[in-house]
């Protein structure tokens, strides 16, 4: 009998796939682009956030 599904929430490959599907459900219209366009998004600002994370962390050692 296998355990507990555990998922590593620090690989960037789940929090992108998160990130898509948190664009499906945000996007008004059924159109792939707008979604793509939205997920795009997310990713920059998640990207970003941990570049400047990790600059900010090095700086304060």
């Amino acid at each position: 009998m296998a355990g507990p599904l555990r998922i590593d929430w620090s690989s960037r490959a789940v929090i992108w796939f998160l990130l898509a599907i948190l664009a499906a459900i945000m996007t008004p219209s059924t159109d792939a682009i707008t979604m793509l366009l939205l997920w795009i998004g997310g990713v920059a600002l998640y990207e970003a956030g941990r570049f400047l994370f990790r600059r900010w962390r090095q700086s304060s050692n």
